[in-house]
């Protein structure tokens, strides 16, 4: 794989219902997936105030209080699992598989502040990242 072929961002457009749609090349996504950082990218360009990652659907964000579905594959239980354990430490994922039942933490990421809520869904590990305002009102 080259540099430049792994840098490749994975596009994701609106469409015409308002739909967030993922436009990357086919074998890209099948060779990588969806990337933790480049949701975190779209839901602030979208203006979103949180990120859901659910096994059996699509990531949804959530847009002056409604939910908008990216357009893509459901996640299978891998995929919400790798998505979610990208900003946790192995510390931190040692101590939630050993028997937590939820986890969070906040992290910073371009100049912003989220808070990650890591938990379990009917077996699966699931999950809620929450855009903190830049400003305090």
């Amino acid at each position: 794989m080259e540099a430049d072929d792994a840098a490749a961002p994975i596009r994701i457009a609106v469409g015409p219902d308002k739909a967030l749609i993922a436009t990357s090349s086919a074998d890209r996504e099948q060779r990588d997936g969806l990337l933790f950082d480049q949701l975190i990218l779209t839901a602030i360009q979208q203006g979103a105030s949180d990120l859901h990652l659910i096994v059996g659907t699509p990531p949804v964000f959530r847009v002056a209080n409604g939910l908008r579905p990216l357009r893509s594959a459901p996640l299978a239980p891998n995929d919400s699992k790798r998505l979610l354990y990208e900003r946790l430490t192995d510390k931190e994922i040692s101590q939630f598989e050993s028997g937590l039942t939820e986890h969070t933490k906040s992290f910073s990421f371009q100049n912003r502040r989220f808070r990650l809520t890591v938990n379990r869904q009917k077996g699966n590990i699931c999950g809620n990242v929450r855009i903190l305002p830049t400003s305090v009102r």
